[in-house]
């Protein structure tokens, strides 16, 4: 780190002079309006037609309903031989510790605001010391605050950059910074700097980046630059580059052996490449909301004129301050009212004509399914609908994965982290249990990939296809049916997997122990109900296991306790065969032969199990 680096990135903020104010006037479209320079009378209409901001909240749960709209974060694939559980644990593990344990989904919001608004969004992501274990944080940075070459097209390929942090006086005396108050006072807000000369000052101070004037505000530089090392980070104010507030230091985070840095930027869109390349949602839409803020004002310049009527006289009128034009009164002789013209134009269709185009150049999700054709005549067709919806999906689609290829950096960033500093903390709750992950999922060799699909933003369409998809391969031998019906459950709400789904182990092995406690019943002469949604199957085989036991003792069986036994075992029958008719039909052949085999034929009293097989039969 020199003083040669602090003069490459004061170099930088100048050559982004131009992109820097166009942010500015992006912002203020967005949020306060550009307004009229010249109104064409005194109490003329100046509003905003909110169009960027309309379609930044619109696009924004599209987004977000891509990461945090499944059941769990991500996907993990082991790339070493371990138990098969162990991936699924870890994935469970991390996406309980970045749910309830950090602020990543309201960050994740906030940097796809920043996203759609500027064309850039960075999340940055750090381990905090802060109590005995620590924390992962998450933040979401403003591209402005973020100081990169011109010419750079990302974090990994630039050879420096630095983040600019605006901290207060309290956020800077509880950090790792050097605690020095004469220092402090140096480099804090609204301070002048006698030392600067007039040429530096013009070109390297600006509010909020190089100098605040809040005296409460201290400006931080973090810079990155890499060596031949790895990534070093250097720490100053801008006020006082040749004074280190901590130790430079290297970049100790590695995923899969390779150095990442704690920056993953996200892009709204791909075209050529730089860091300033990428357009927002206001830069694209700029010139319609300018055009639909004039129509709207016209529209209300024209309801002015039109809405107050005119009057006219083709005889002098004398004392014309006593004319009163209120209701029922009666006008002088001569006077009458001037008839306006329609407008030339339909503003409201205009209007939503523009609108139309302007979602239709950004690719909207649900963009004209609903709308008529241009002159607002007639419907669109079923066909056109189709085809719209196809290309529709296709660009959807198209940002989906670009937005989830971005993310899944941060979660390969975060899982290294927490491996790194959170192994004594293993114990997470899912599914309303309490787990604690196996040291042996502890391991950076994982591929880790979000595990939404791109359909995750339209909640109805996703239910459409996993209902279909669940009706096709009900019962396929070459489909896990248990993971079908969890695609199902989750479609509708993922919570559900969690609360409703029992795996059909754990099922088998809860109806083997209620029946059971029902044989017990049925032995004591006690009838047991059977519910038409029982497996069966497996009820039928452990009424036959006790059976097979009760003839191998021999013990004598109380009539009344056989003739329940019969029975039920009857009623099961009857329900598999409603069922499966060919697995009923081969359980009873089977029952016949047992029976056969038993020397039952001629129907001599066998005590015990053997008599109810035949009975049954």
């Amino acid at each position: 780190m020199s003083q040669q680096l602090h003069q490459n990135l004061l170099q930088c903020l100048t050559d982004r002079a131009i992109w820097e104010q166009r942010q500015r006037v992006w912002y203020q479209m967005r949020h306060d309006g550009l307004r009229r320079r010249n109104k064409p009378f005194p109490a003329a209409a100046d509003l905003h037609f909110p169009l960027v901001d309309t379609v930044i909240e619109k696009l924004k749960p599209f987004y977000f309903n891509q990461l945090f709209n499944d059941e769990l974060l991500a996907e993990f694939v082991s790339l070493q031989d371990q138990v098969k559980d162990a991936g699924d644990a870890a994935a469970e593990w991390m996406d309980y510790k970045l749910k309830q344990e950090t602020d990543l989904e309201e960050e994740v919001l906030s940097m796809t605001d920043t996203m759609l608004l500027r064309g850039r969004g960075i999340l940055k992501f750090y381990w905090h010391a802060d109590g005995p274990q620590g924390r992962l944080v998450f933040e979401s940075v403003d591209p402005l605050f973020i100081i990169m070459p011109r010419r750079a097209v990302g974090f990994d390929t630039t050879d420096f950059f630095a983040h600019i942090k605006q901290l207060t006086i309290g956020e800077f005396r509880r950090g790792p910074y050097m605690q020095d108050e004469a220092l402090l006072q140096m480099i804090r807000g609204n301070i002048e700097d006698a030392d600067a000369g007039q040429n530096e000052q013009e070109r390297a101070v600006r509010e909020g980046l190089t100098y605040s004037n809040d005296p409460d505000t201290v400006i931080v530089w973090e810079a990155y630059e890499k060596t031949s090392e790895g990534w070093r980070v250097r720490t100053y104010s801008p006020r006082k580059p040749d004074v280190d507030l901590r130790p430079a230091h290297g970049l100790p985070l590695k995923f899969q052996g390779k150095p990442f840095l704690p920056f993953v930027s996200f892009v709204a869109e791909v075209k050529d490449k730089g860091w300033y390349s990428p357009r927002g949602i206001a830069e694209r839409l700029g010139a319609f909301e300018k055009s639909l803020c004039a129509l709207w004002n016209q529209k209300h310049d024209t309801m002015t004129f039109y809405n107050k009527p005119l009057f006219t006289s083709g005889t002098e009128i004398k004392n014309t301050a006593n004319l009163r034009f209120l209701p029922g009164e009666i006008l002088p002789p001569g006077v009458q009212p001037v008839e306006m013209p329609q407008p030339p134009i339909s503003f409201d269709q205009e209007m939503l004509n523009t609108r139309a185009v302007a979602e239709q150049s950004i690719m909207m999700p649900d963009f004209g399914l609903g709308d008529s054709r241009a002159g607002g005549k007639d419907p669109k067709t079923a066909t056109e609908v189709d085809y719209i919806r196809s290309l529709s999906a296709t660009g959807v689609d198209l940002k989906g994965k670009l937005f989830k290829k971005a993310f899944a950096k941060v979660l390969r960033g975060a899982w290294a982290m927490l491996i790194q500093h959170a192994k004594d903390s293993l114990t997470y709750y899912s599914a309303q249990s309490r787990k604690v992950l196996p040291l042996q999922a502890l391991h950076d060799n994982y591929l880790i990939a979000p595990d939404a699909s791109p359909d995750q933003w339209n909640r109805q369409w996703k239910l459409q296809r996993a209902v279909g998809r669940f009706q096709l391969l009900k019962g396929h031998p070459n489909v896990d049916q248990e993971e079908l019906v969890k695609s199902v459950l989750a479609a509708e709400d993922a919570r559900l997997v969690n609360k409703l789904f029992i795996p059909t182990n754990a099922r088998a092995a809860s109806e083997m122990e209620d029946e059971a406690v029902e044989i017990t019943l049925l032995l004591g002469g006690y009838p047991a109900a059977v519910q038409p949604g029982e497996n069966h199957e497996l009820r039928i085989r452990v009424l036959l296991g006790k059976l097979q036991q009760l003839a191998a003792l021999g013990e004598p069986v109380d009539p009344i306790a056989l003739q329940r036994m019969q029975q039920h075992l009857a009623l099961h029958l009857q329900f598999l065969a409603e069922q499966n008719p060919a697995l009923a039909k081969q359980i009873t052949a089977g029952l016949k032969a047992v029976a056969k085999a038993a020397g039952l034929d001629d129907g001599a009293p066998v005590p015990g199990g053997p008599r109810v097989m035949e009975e049954a039969a």
